[in-house]
C-alpha cells in the first residue's frame, strides 16, 4: 500500500511537469499555441501561468516578424518594380530614344527612394512601437501625385485605364514626403488592380479640410465588401 500511495503522489506531482516539458518542446519547434493546463500546486499554477504569458508573447512577435517581413517586400517591390518597367521599355525600344532623359529622371528618383528606403527599413517596426519621428518638410505634395501616376504609365497604358480630374495644382503640405508616397502609391496601385469595366480612375482635386489637404484615389470597381471594411 505504501508503495503504491508513494507512486500515485509522485505521479500527481509530476504531470504538471511533464506538461510543462511538452509545451516546451512545442515552442521549440515553431508551435506557440501550446498552453499548459492550469494544475498542480500554487507553484506549479504560477509557472504554468507564466510560461503561457511567455508562449502569447511569443506568439505575438512571430506574427509581427511575418508582418514586418511581407510590409518590407512590399515597400521594396514598389520603385523596384517601376525601376524595371522602365528600363525594359528604354531597351526594347518600347520608349523612343528622345524620351530617355525623362524616364531616367524617373528612374533616378525611384533610386533614391530605394536606398532611403532600405536605410530605414526598421522605421516600419518603429511605427508600430510608436517610436518613428515622422520626416515632416513642407513641399508641394503633387510632386508625389503626379510622381506615381507618372510611374505607374506603363501599366494604366497596358490595361487601357484612363486617369480623370488629374489637375495638379502647388499644394504645400507639412508631411514625410516618402511615407505620402507610399500610401499614395498603395491607392493608385489598388485602383489598377480592381478597376470595373469602365477603365477609369478619377485623382479627385485636392480639398482643404481644417488645416488638412484631402486626396481621393477612386476606381470602377465594385468596392470593398463591407464585412472587410474594418480591416
Amino acid at each position: 500500500v505504501g508503495v503504491l500511495l508513494s507512486y500515485l503522489i509522485a505521479s500527481r506531482q509530476t504531470r504538471p511537469i511533464r506538461a510543462i516539458q511538452k509545451a516546451v518542446s512545442a515552442f521549440s519547434g515553431g508551435d506557440f499555441t501550446a498552453r499548459v493546463p492550469l494544475d498542480g500546486s500554487r507553484e506549479m499554477r504560477e509557472l504554468a501561468e507564466s510560461i503561457n504569458r511567455m508562449a502569447e508573447d511569443l506568439s505575438n512577435l512571430e506574427e509581427s516578424r511575418k508582418t514586418f517581413v511581407a510590409s518590407v517586400s512590399h515597400e521594396l517591390r514598389s520603385p523596384m518594380t517601376c525601376m524595371r518597367g522602365y528600363v525594359e521599355a528604354m531597351l526594347d525600344g518600347t520608349i523612343p530614344p528622345e524620351s530617355h532623359q525623362h524616364y531616367l529622371e524617373i528612374v533616378s528618383q525611384e533610386v533614391g527612394r530605394l536606398t532611403r528606403l532600405i536605410k530605414n527599413m526598421l522605421d516600419i517596426t518603429k511605427l508600430e512601437a510608436g517610436e518613428y519621428k515622422v520626416n515632416a518638410t513642407t513641399y508641394d505634395i503633387w510632386e508625389s501625385i503626379t510622381s506615381v501616376v507618372f510611374g505607374a504609365e506603363q501599366r494604366l497604358e497596358a490595361n487601357n485605364i484612363q486617369i480623370s480630374g488629374f489637375a495638379p495644382t502647388k499644394t504645400l503640405v507639412l508631411a514625410d514626403q516618402d511615407l505620402v508616397y507610399q500610401v499614395i502609391y498603395n491607392l493608385v496601385n489598388n485602383a489598377i488592380n480592381y478597376t470595373g469595366d469602365d477603365k477609369q480612375i478619377w485623382v479627385r482635386q485636392i480639398v482643404r479640410e481644417d488645416g488638412y489637404v484631402r486626396i481621393e484615389v477612386t476606381d470602377s470597381g465594385e468596392g470593398i465588401a463591407p464585412e472587410a471594411l474594418p480591416y
